[in-house]
């Protein structure tokens, strides 16, 4: 689950308020408050009482102002061992078959060999 903080900027930018200025007030730093902007990152909880303080936004109402985006299901770390598993299984399978070759070989070698 990820949080849509554009709310946050617009309010700021109908107070007139530049990220440069809301970040000055608010105490977090200007870049922080752009990855969060461009969605790359996540406000705390501290740093979004800030934000609140700052927008004039009542703690209570602050909840009414986001809606949640839904992210794209990211495979189970369960799947992800599954793959690696089979992957393991495939490589061993696949050692096992040419040692087996090579012992044939070799078999064969000797009996080629011994008839001569």
């Amino acid at each position: 689950m990820k949080l849509d903080y554009k709310p946050l900027f617009v309010k700021a930018y109908q107070m007139d308020l530049n990220l440069t200025q809301l970040a000055k007030e608010s105490g977090i730093s200007r870049g922080h408050l752009s990855r969060v902007k461009n969605g790359s990152e996540n406000l705390s909880v501290d740093h979004l009482l800030r934000l609140a303080q700052v927008l004039l936004i009542e703690y209570n109402k602050i909840g009414e102002l986001f809606h949640v985006v839904e992210e794209p299901e990211t495979p189970s770390r369960q799947k992800i061992e599954a793959v690696y598993a089979r992957r393991v299984d495939d490589r061993r399978g696949r050692r096992a078959d040419d040692r087996r070759g090579r012992r044939a070989d070799d078999r064969r070698g000797r009996r080629a060999n011994d008839q001569i």
